[in-house]
């Protein structure tokens, strides 16, 4: 047993696990288990409640209520905004702008987490 367990631990040390692999490897672990049910899946990323600092339309506020969720591999949770569905999958009216201007816009700010790297 102790010859089997050194054997597997000289192993492991030659197995490349850089940070994308090992991302790589829990998204397709999360992307490919089917008992994930999608708010599992979403519970692995930030939610639009916590990043959505500021959202105007046409100088109208907007919440996270006129954002559309989807799970990406790559990327892990997705939000559209004005995606002609609302959040049950409904459709609803998409949203133009006709004129320019300041007060003719969209506008967004979003939190995207502490950057670590700074120090």
């Amino acid at each position: 047993m102790i010859i089997f367990l050194n054997f597997f631990f000289n192993k492991i040390s030659l197995i490349d696990l850089s940070p994308e692999k090992v991302r790589n490897l829990i998204m397709s672990s999360i992307f490919n288990d089917t008992a994930l049910s999608d708010s599992d899946k979403r519970r692995f990323g930030f939610e639009i409640d916590y990043m959505l600092l500021t959202c105007f339309y046409n100088d109208n506020p907007c919440s996270s209520k006129d954002f559309t969720w989807r799970f990406d591999y790559n990327f892990g949770n997705c939000f559209t905004w004005n995606s002609g569905f609302d959040e049950s999958g409904n459709r609803k009216p998409i949203l133009k702008m006709s004129e320019t201007g300041s007060d003719r816009s969209f506008k967004l700010e979003l939190f995207l987490g502490d950057d670590i790297t700074q120090g």
